[in-house]
């Protein structure tokens, strides 16, 4: 018999399966193998919960990185479900809300106190709805591309192209992660890899507007 988390995450997946059905193969497979790997982490017990802020807010700052991603983790799959609420009422792409709804995961994680008694997944919806509605309702991709991004981009495409050359053939997002050469989850690549993808999308938009037009495709940039 299938515990209650293992169901739902089964539920999760073909859930993803049939919002997505109708994308390219590349996102497609790419999704899947992202919810898949999401589904690997277990969710926290409360009390694991609270012994993570604890650590979290007495680290050093180098461990607080792997503190705050072993606790996003463990939060991911909320992301997606709240994400997919949203995708099928605006027609806003999946993987645009859950980037949305990951930036907003970190903000939780970043402001939680674990003192005043309730569950993180509890707090952290709301600020994921805020981040994911704010994404939906003005129907813009808004991309967060810090200088962390394109180094880590950067070392992706390198390792893409030494691992082309070695298996004669496009390697797989997962090969990828386990090379020795970088130190980078399957998951992050994968959404990596999509927002640069989309960024590129957009520059070239903004590439065919001629210089003396003020119409700007996809919106004002403020």
């Amino acid at each position: 018999m299938m515990k209650e988390e293992d169901l739902e995450n089964k539920k999760l997946t073909e859930e993803v399966s049939g919002e997505y059905i109708n994308s390219s193969p590349e996102d497609y497979n790419g999704l899947r193998s992202y919810i898949n790997q999401i589904l690997e982490t277990k969710l926290l017990s409360e009390e694991e919960e609270i012994n993570l802020f604890k650590e979290l807010e007495n680290a050093a700052p180098e461990k607080k990185v792997h503190i705050r991603n072993k606790i996003m983790e463990a939060n991911l799959r909320w992301v997606v479900n709240i994400a997919m609420e949203y995708t099928s009422k605006n027609g806003v792409p999946l993987l645009d809300l859950i980037q949305e709804g990951n930036i907003g995961l970190k903000k939780a994680v970043d402001n939680f106190d674990y003192r005043k008694g309730f569950r993180f997944s509890t707090y952290s919806r709301k600020i994921i709805l805020q981040a994911i509605s704010s994404a939906a309702k003005n129907n813009a991709y808004l991309l967060h591309v810090p200088e962390k991004v394109h180094t880590e981009y950067n070392k992706i495409k390198s390792v893409e192209k030494k691992l082309t050359e070695r298996l004669d053939r496009k390697p797989t997002i997962e090969e990828i992660a386990a090379d020795e050469e970088i130190e980078i989850s399957a998951s992050r690549i994968f959404l990596i890899l999509n927002a640069r993808k989309q960024w590129d999308s957009l520059q070239e938009k903004i590439e065919q507007v001629s210089d003396d037009t003020d119409e700007v495709p996809g919106g004002e940039f403020v």
